[in-house]
């Protein structure tokens, strides 16, 4: 029975292997076992679910394989708008009945907020309990942890390669993750032909994740882009055979904007439906990937899906129910930034999708989650808030202040910079109680807004370095968002602004982002006051223009995009390609310029070289002299 039941796994006939495995599995360790390493992949999970009903019954009779089973079903597929709830409790009485894998999955609802908040104390007691009851499953994420640099004890890529080696080597019934842990090792370690006959192996071994990682390993570059599309597909597709879930995100890696604008009318009709089938099949499968990307294509109206925001929050909101983080930062920003998101779901929810994502491991919330904070919202989380990400976030600020230039080559101590102007008041420093946090986290941020602000209004009168102009703006902004709530700094906020909008180009986004940061203040210098600026509603005209030029530049419409100036500019500039690569476009032409004068003629040659540059990032521009043939340019 026991060699029938490794035939079906590897065959991939996972009903078969899971009833086999299942008969009196409460008596037999070897079955236990197996049974175990059947339902440790979502992928199999995912093909029990017409015997969702069968598996409750033995459940409910006393069967803890069978609990553990349940609850999986609900972890990976999410069925119920109570299945976070359902699942807990079948993995707590799988659990109580000594099986140590469950243990695992409860740590993981701790870890991710599948209950709405986050416990990490009780994520590692959990994960303790497990490794006691010789958890195959926590002994996986441990080797994980270590590889990601989450363990407290530090672990080499060799040291993980070798662990999993022997226990693929000495295992009755090897694990074929030991296989995959082994191949992302050797990737760390960029042996990576060696990582892909790992993956391979895996694959073969009944673990479906493996043909995944076998394409992109393979047939794909750094940057996850498709080198080698017929062997790449070759693999996907074999995943796709044995209904690897992750494996139907097959054409969305494949498909690319100068493809699918290639395509006859029918074909891309074709190319539509090809994507939503495969990825609505993956989602069904349990991958929170797929979901996500039919949000985004919804929410952009790209490859031929109609654009549509309630659509969009849909899926995003399946992938978020499946635990993507990318998905729930989505959310976040429809409800926050471009207020696209369904009537109902405002900042409130729109703060607490960002909180959500950080806590799947988005870093990229951090100071979105504290501006919520401070604003009064996420008040069910303050304590977790307090504890560990806003030490989190000042930590993180340190840091940015510590590697900021000092602008003030004055080495005396008078209090006063070189331009004569007040600094602070020259008394000694003291060291700082608790109680003095928050002011000096306030003075920090301050001081890393002013060096900012200071860095690149210099860059562009010294023109030296102007293609790190966009970055320190960026970096004051994260900083100024902090210190609106302190009423004292709004008439600096106010002028720091205006001095930055007047020197930022090439740089749509940001502008409307330093705007919008612009009109917040003005808000709040009126509440202060308690009358109206007649500033206010310029600003809001301009966030209004420059918000419409941009959406028309993200739907591919530039022919419809209007000239703003004397001059005519070409429409590529408002592009977020565009904007990603300007500045390392600039930093290339200006290092070939290096020497030249900048007299009469040096525009000519910039532009030719700024052209160059775009040209080998990828974007065709247009100069102003192309753009206005009929203009003198000196």
């Amino acid at each position: 029975m026991i060699e029938r039941i490794l035939g079906y796994i590897e065959d991939y006939q996972v009903k078969k292997a899971f009833w086999a495995a299942a008969k009196n599995v409460e008596h037999d360790e070897a079955k236990q076992e197996l049974f175990l390493q059947i339902i440790f992949f979502a992928n199999n999970v995912a093909q029990l679910q017409g015997d969702a009903e069968k598996i409750k019954a033995l459940a409910d009779g006393g069967n803890p394989y069978m609990q553990m089973a349940y609850a999986r079903l609900h972890d990976v597929l999410q069925p119920e708008k109570d299945s976070n709830t359902i699942k807990e409790h079948y993995y707590k009485m799988a659990a109580n009945n000594g099986i140590g894998d469950a243990y695992v999955h409860l740590a993981y609802m701790y870890r991710d907020a599948d209950l709405g908040e986050i416990d990490p104390d009780a994520y590692k007691s959990l994960m303790a309990k497990a490794q006691q009851h010789h958890s195959e499953r926590a002994m996986a994420q441990a080797f994980r942890d270590s590889l990601c640099g989450a363990n407290d004890v530090p672990c080499t890529p060799e040291m993980i390669y070798e662990g999993a080696k022997s226990l693929w080597e000495n295992s009755a019934f090897p694990h074929p993750t030991y296989l995959m842990l082994m191949g992302e090792a050797l990737e760390k370690m960029n042996r990576k032909d060696e990582a892909i006959k790992m993956y391979q192996q895996a694959a073969m071994n009944g673990c479906s994740q493996g043909f995944y990682r076998w394409a992109i390993a393979a047939y794909c570059n750094e940057n996850y882009q498709v080198e080698d599309r017929e062997e790449f597909m070759e693999v996907m597709q074999k995943g796709i055979d044995v209904q690897a879930a992750d494996c139907y995100t097959m054409y969305a890696i494949l498909m690319e904007s100068v493809d699918f604008d290639a395509l006859s009318q029918e074909e891309q009709q074709q190319a539509t439906k090809t994507l939503y089938d495969d990825l609505r099949m993956g989602w069904m499968l349990g991958e929170s990937t797929c979901a996500y990307f039919l949000g985004t294509y919804f929410e952009n109206g790209t490859y031929g899906f109609e654009r549509n925001a309630e659509e969009a929050w849909l899926w995003y909101s399946r992938g978020a129910n499946l635990r993507c983080a990318f998905a729930w930062a989505a959310m976040s920003h429809m409800a926050l930034h471009d207020h696209t998101a369904p009537e109902g779901y405002g900042e409130e929810r729109g703060y607490e999708c960002a909180y959500r994502a950080l806590a799947l491991g988005n870093d990229d919330l951090l100071d979105e989650v504290i501006a919520g904070y401070r604003s009064g919202f996420l008040s069910q989380h303050t304590a977790m808030i307090e504890k560990k990400w806003l030490p989190q976030y000042h930590n993180q600020l340190s840091h940015f202040v510590d590697d900021l230039p000092d602008y003030d080559d004055d080495d005396d101590d008078d209090g006063y910079n070189d331009d004569h102007e007040y600094q602070y008041d020259g008394e000694p420093e003291r060291e700082v109680d608790e109680d003095d946090c928050s002011t000096v986290s306030t003075d920090l941020i301050w001081q890393a807004c002013m060096n900012n602000i200071m860095g690149a209004l210099e860059r562009v009168r010294n023109q030296e370095r102007e293609w790190e102009v966009a970055g320190l703006i960026s970096a004051y902004l994260n900083g100024a968002d902090d210190l609106l709530a302190i009423p004292l700094r709004l008439d600096d906020l106010y002028s720091a602004n205006d001095s930055l909008l007047e020197i930022i180009s090439d740089h749509p986004r940001l502008k409307l982002r330093l705007l919008r940061c612009q009109l917040r203040v003005l808000r709040e210098i009126e509440a202060e006051a308690d009358h109206e600026l007649g500033l206010t509603e310029d600003v809001e005209r301009d966030v209004r223009e420059l918000s419409r030029i941009i959406d028309l530049a993200d739907e591919g419409r530039l022919n419809e995009i209007p000239q703003t100036g004397h001059l005519k500019r070409d429409p590529v500039e408002w592009t977020e390609q565009w904007e990603a690569v300007i500045d390392e476009a600039d930093r290339q032409a200006y290092s070939r310029l290096k020497g030249v004068p900048r007299g009469m003629g040096f525009c000519f040659s910039f532009w030719h070289e700024r052209q160059l540059a775009l040209h080998k990032l990828g974007v065709v521009w247009r100069n102003p002299h192309q753009m206005n043939p009929r203009v003198m340019f000196d």
